[in-house]
């Protein structure tokens, strides 16, 4: 059986691996086939070699993930401590060291000055803009903790976005109720991606920590 092309172009990526045969039958495409590597170059697809970093690198992140999250939740270490205390514990802790709300009278005057028509800086609206951001985040983290803690009480439900956060803050992980705010952050500006775009909540924490410093500054 005759297969079209019996001419067919060069090779399709660099290292010479994948290429149309020079062949005319299923078998021997059948053959070539066989020859090829189990997992395929990011190279054949159009990608750079760096994006098999990423993907190996989410891979693991994934594998991680997984082995936290079906770890039985019991008291462990030396301090003895329940899951239920070391996570009451550590949401105090977040909420005694969190940062004030962001306020435009402790900012410099001079950028939100208006001019003759009443009017402030475009780029004074934009800081206002993102102090909003902020503080809705802070809001926003503020009472998740306390929903938390009220939880571990038994005060109020165990709702599925609580439950995510108990096991995040148990692992020591940014929960996704925090992220769902920054999704919009590193696309907007390289200094928030390095300090916010994090998985280790202590380092995330302390970047958020930072940016305000900067900001109030």
């Amino acid at each position: 059986m005759l297969i079209f092309n019996p001419n067919p172009p060069p090779s399709l990526t660099d290292n010479d691996i994948y290429y149309v045969p020079p062949v005319d039958t299923v078998d021997s495409y059948r053959q070539y086939i066989e020859t090829l590597p189990l997992t395929d170059d990011p190279e054949v697809f159009g990608m750079h070699e760096n994006a098999n970093i990423i993907y190996q690198a989410q891979e693991s992140q994934k594998i991680i993930n997984t082995i936290l999250n079906i770890q039985p939740r019991v008291a462990s270490g030396a301090s003895g401590k329940s899951s239920d205390e070391t996570v009451f514990d550590l949401a105090q802790q977040i909420l005694d060291e969190l940062p004030e709300l962001l306020k435009k009278e402790e900012g410099n005057a001079e950028l939100f000055k208006e001019d003759k028509d009443g009017l402030i800086p475009p780029l004074s609206t934009v800081v206002l803009q993102e102090m909003a951001r902020f503080n809705k985040l802070l809001t926003v983290i503020t009472n998740s903790l306390k929903n938390i803690q009220k939880a571990i009480k038994g005060i109020v439900l165990m709702s599925a976005d609580l439950d995510s956060m108990y096991s995040s803050l148990l692992n020591n992980q940014v929960t996704q109720i925090f992220i769902e705010f920054l999704i919009h952050l590193p696309n907007r500006s390289p200094n928030y991606g390095r300090k916010l775009h994090i998985h280790h909540l202590s380092l995330w924490l302390l970047g958020l920590k930072i940016f305000i410093k900067e900001s109030n500054s």
